[in-house]
């Protein structure tokens, strides 16, 4: 929960003299003995004194993202945009290292209120005109310049908001001349980001990507915020007419968001190439999104906003410095590390060999951090000249970062499973069995499963069914549970798994619109962790 700065009169209250409330009024005298460390770029989550000392610490840009709200069919939230360009802002800014993130603007033009026209057909989009959304954006680029911002960053996830960014960035600059702050439109974050690109590549066609509410945007928020996805809502076209859905978001997949989004340094970082292709050659990079991301950091530095790097003398040598990434346990390479040097703003990334190489660097000695997902990030300096390359280990981290689990293959691929499959299911995880303390699998399941569990006939004399009722009620009547372990079917059901140990089982699945209950023992999970074996196709009625 973010909590709002306390204001300076609520000291004054606290004091029991007028002359005391009178002092507090004033922001000037609220003078901190020493400015506060807050872990966040993000205006809204730092109180007045901290962003005025980050100002005169040298943070004198500020981005300030838009984002429309608006229909992205049954399946997403109306904000999806607002998550993405935050994420993306957050990094920026770290990125740059002077930069903080304003409160993103969500009222965006969206289309024509009477009639309505694009978006605004769908409940809950909301709109400006274009001229007022303008005048938003104008009046808190000229505030932030009267706090002290020197350079302001319009930067936007949505297609509206752009034409009106870049003629507000036009007039001010024409208005200010360079007096007090410059404002700098980044177009190219929304326009031309290579993720379709990717798409193209992996197999997708047009129709399937689509143009809104597709595989690109489910796939990214699947990675980022997955809790704003309803998956059981997930279908081709959104599964109906007029859906506000242009595309398949069914072959979404977090792992496409994973290997699409770049998002926090040091957080939910998933560090994988990708192919894209940019104008007419492919290039590699981390992350199709991450171009984007990449793109604006590289347009900002041009303006100047990035930290000022050590000048690389213009007589200094250059050369091109190539290395390698090895695991330091197995000596195996490392694919897809990362290799910075802050200091002239480089970025490398290991190939599927560890090799990387940095054209026309400068001799000297220079800073080099080298971060990769699941190892122990490598920071220090080295001296390099022509002729010799370097040689760098990292060491495993199988300490997961902070807000980040790597999943296993057999996560992944029954996470695949279960969003693909159309209708509800009910998993019934390891910790619930660990906890449960009824030793029958088949209790566990009636407990957990969310449906009503009785026996196939009302007058069932086999003791068997009595034990382990195989039936459900569905549709208005009984209805046989079909048990399978392990892909394999059980052909006495629930009686069968009744005799089967409760600690050999890892989890279950049950779809009741398909009356299937899958099992998944430890063993077959560890199978397909280890070996190359996948899941069957399931049948859907």
């Amino acid at each position: 929960m973010r909590l709002a700065p306390a204001l300076p009169v609520a000291l004054a209250l606290a004091a029991c003299t007028a002359q005391e409330a009178a002092e507090a009024d004033s922001p000037t005298t609220a003078q901190p003995a020493e400015p506060r460390q807050v872990n966040t770029v993000f205006i809204e989550e730092m109180t007045w004194t901290e962003i005025r000392d980050a100002i005169d610490a040298g943070k004198t840009t500020v981005i300030l993202p838009t984002a429309g709200t608006e229909q992205n069919g049954p399946h997403m939230v109306m904000g999806k945009h607002r998550y993405i360009i935050e994420e993306a802002s957050d990094r920026i800014a770290r990125e740059l290292g002077n930069a903080l993130v304003a409160p993103a603007v969500t009222y965006v033009p969206e289309g024509e209120v009477d009639p309505p026209s694009g978006h605004m057909r769908y409940a809950g989009t909301i709109t400006l005109p274009n001229e007022f959304f303008m005048k938003l954006v104008e009046y808190a680029a000229r505030r932030f310049r009267a706090h002290g911002f020197t350079d302001i960053v319009f930067i936007g996830d949505s297609g509206g908001n752009q034409r009106g960014m870049e003629a507000v960035a036009a007039q001010l600059n024409d208005e200010w001349d360079g007096d007090g702050a410059t404002v700098h439109f980044i177009g190219d974050y929304y326009a031309n980001n290579g993720f379709r690109e990717w798409l193209l590549e992996q197999g997708e066609t047009d129709e399937t990507i689509g143009r809104h509410a597709g595989i690109s945007d489910t796939s990214i928020l699947l990675y980022t915020d997955p809790q704003h996805i309803r998956q059981d809502e997930l279908a081709p076209g959104g599964g109906f007419e007029d859906s506000g859905v242009s595309g398949d978001p069914t072959r979404a997949s977090a792992e496409s968001g994973w290997r699409c989004v770049w998002t926090r340094p040091y957080g939910r970082s998933g560090r994988r190439w990708a192919r894209c292709r940019d104008g007419g050659g492919a290039v590699s990079v981390r992350s199709a999104w991450g171009v984007a991301v990449v793109r604006a950091l590289v347009a900002l530095a041009g303006f100047g906003l990035a930290a000022a790097p050590r000048a690389a003398a213009q007589d200094v040598p250059t050369f091109t410095l190539t290395g390698q990434i090895l695991d330091a346990l197995n000596e195996v390479p490392v694919v897809s590390a990362v290799i910075k040097v802050p200091e002239l703003r480089r970025y490398a990334f290991s190939d599927v060999s560890g090799r990387f190489s940095f054209p026309d660097f400068p001799q000297g000695t220079w800073d080099i951090v080298v971060e990769m997902l699941g190892y122990h990030t490598l920071d220090g300096s080295v001296s390099v000249a022509d002729g010799n390359g370097l040689l760098l280990r990292l060491n495993p981290d199988p300490v997961a970062l902070e807000g980040l689990r790597v999943r296993t293959r057999s996560e992944r691929l029954l996470s695949d499973r279960r969003r693909r499959i159309p209708y509800r299911v009910t998993t019934i995880s390891t910790g619930i069995f660990a906890n449960s303390v009824n030793p029958d699998p088949t209790a566990v399941f009636r407990r957990n499963s969310r449906s009503y569990i009785l026996p196939c006939a009302e007058t069932a004399e086999d003791a068997g069914e009595q034990m382990a009722p195989s039936c459900y009620w569905h549709r208005g009547g009984p209805a046989k549970i079909t048990v399978f372990l392990d892909e394999g079917r059980l052909e006495s059901g629930m009686v069968e798994l009744a005799m089967l140990p409760k600690e050999d089982i890892h989890s279950m699945d049950w779809i009741p619109e398909m009356g299937e209950l899958r099992i998944y023992t430890r063993h077959f999970i560890e199978r397909l962790d280890n070996t190359r074996i996948s899941l069957s196709p399931l049948v859907y009625p």
